[in-house]
């Protein structure tokens, strides 16, 4: 995709319905624009954002966001923005929208990912809708979603912090908790947690522990028993 295509995509981006979020992402064109050497290329970052924000609204975005009972203030609040639409999947587990001339990929629920000052986008995350386990982020730069959490202590009635398997779990807990994105470098800022750390179920226990082995006390890690859920 070109720069004036990307600008002029970028012009339109917030043309959400009423009861949409409001905007979050800057549209100034002289980031985006083509212009002397002195004004700066859009980064990979700010071109994704672009598109994904030109992508708004969706039919298939909003009944997503019903089907998973979430907000828009929410949304906007801990992700940015939330879109459906078809993206490619490639093996290192990252994404990228389709091209104009590109047809198929998979139907796939998109969103910010913010740093732990909960402002700056550093990343995207997708995954499939009927797939959300499979999910993937657009540049391997995001460690997880609600980074934050550990540290602002998101804890609940002696529960611990909520760590959720995927982002659509934690989208339908209206983003209270976690969610890791990359294992590798979970200990960077979930090892932080000032309490418990409660996973959904005993094999997600597991995989929390194995991730910040050597980093966190695996008996400060909570998991319901089989079959407490539904006493």
């Amino acid at each position: 995709m070109n720069a004036p295509a990307i600008a002029a995509k970028a012009g339109r981006s917030r043309e959400i319905e009423a009861t949409g979020p409001s905007a979050n992402y800057s549209t100034d064109e002289t980031k985006l624009a083509p212009g002397p050497s002195n004004v700066a290329a859009p980064s990979l970052l700010q071109c994704a954002r672009a598109t994904l924000y030109a992508t708004l609204p969706t039919p298939e975005g909003n009944a997503y966001r019903r089907e998973i009972g979430t907000d828009w203030r929410t949304i906007e609040a801990a992700c940015g923005c939330l879109v459906v639409a078809p993206v490619k999947y490639a093996a290192d587990r990252t994404f990228d929208f389709l091209e104009p001339h590109e047809r198929g990929g998979v139907m796939s629920a998109v969103i910010e990912c913010f740093g732990a000052d909960r402002v700056d986008t550093i990343d995207l995350c997708a995954w499939p809708l009927n797939r959300p386990e499979k999910f993937a982020t657009y540049l391997r730069r995001a460690d997880g979603l609600g980074v934050h959490a550990p540290v602002d202590g998101y804890y609940f009635g002696g529960g611990g912090l909520h760590v959720f398997r995927t982002p659509e779990a934690w989208l339908r807990a209206h983003c209270y908790g976690s969610v890791i994105l990359n294992s590798a470098n979970a200990p960077r800022w979930l090892a932080a947690a000032k309490g418990n750390i409660a996973a959904e179920d005993v094999e997600h226990g597991r995989e929390i522990a194995r991730a910040l082995h050597g980093f966190f006390d695996p008996r400060r890690i909570l998991a319901p028993l089989a079959g407490s859920a539904a006493a």
